[in-house]
């Protein structure tokens, strides 16, 4: 089985894109930008057992169950929430946690819409 690369990204502050497809896009092409986490399928079933998405999920009201799922965090009082439920969630010493709030943190300063694209 061909395991799929999946993504959770911001688009840079330089960037700017309102088609969802295009913003995917750019993310792919962009894979080795500092706002892009590439996510084999299996981790995201993983995390999705550890239950990391439910923590996005209880504030967004979006569920995000695993591969196939998606979500976008567009307004900064929700990226912030998420931020601060990571931050202090029993995950927050995992590497790709520590990069998801990374692409967070950008994401509030620059203004910018983050994207769960499993």
């Amino acid at each position: 089985m061909n395991e799929r690369n999946l993504l959770i990204f911001c688009l840079k502050d330089n960037v700017s894109i309102s088609e969802y497809a295009e913003m995917v896009d750019w993310a792919y092409k962009n894979i080795q930008s500092e706002t892009v986490i590439e996510i084999m399928e299996s981790q995201v079933v993983e995390y999705q057992d550890r239950g990391l998405w439910e923590y996005i999920s209880e504030i967004t009201d979006n569920w995000l169950f695993g591969p196939t799922e998606g979500d976008w965090l567009t307004d900064k009082e929700s990226i912030l929430a998420v931020k601060g439920k990571l931050q202090h969630s029993d995950f927050s010493t995992d590497s790709l946690v520590k990069n998801i709030i990374y692409v967070l943190e950008y994401a509030i300063k620059y203004e910018k819409t983050v994207i769960f694209h499993f």
